[in-house]
């Protein structure tokens, strides 16, 4: 691991913002969920913070789902990692949805 990279990013290097890092890590989110974990997170440095600490878990849930990338972020903002993996696997079976319809709506 290359240890003065990270102490270079924390002062010099300019602000990526959160779209930039997400981009980096391979996370791929439209605008409109950029947005929204940017209001639910309140503000850039939060969001960042929460997508460094979640992106295991991110990945995780992503293997075990097979969901989209913005749907699991999204459960991850509310739901621990296994009730994430629950909440999606019951959202993605066709007549149990308890919120939203097919095709994952609902929410927020």
């Amino acid at each position: 691991k290359k240890k003065k990279e990270e102490e270079t990013m924390a002062t010099a290097a300019p602000k990526r913002t959160l779209r930039q890092m997400l981009q980096k890590m391979n996370v791929h989110l439209p605008e409109e969920d950029i947005a929204l974990f940017l209001e639910r997170l309140g503000g850039d440095a939060q969001a960042k913070a929460w997508f460094k600490q979640h992106i295991h878990d991110i990945q995780q849930v992503l293997n075990v789902t097979r969901a989209s990338v913005p749907l699991v972020c999204r459960v991850l903002l509310d739901f621990s990692v296994d009730d994430a993996v629950l909440e999606i696997i019951r959202m993605s079976q066709p007549g149990k949805t308890s919120t939203g319809g097919p095709g994952g709506g609902g929410g927020g």
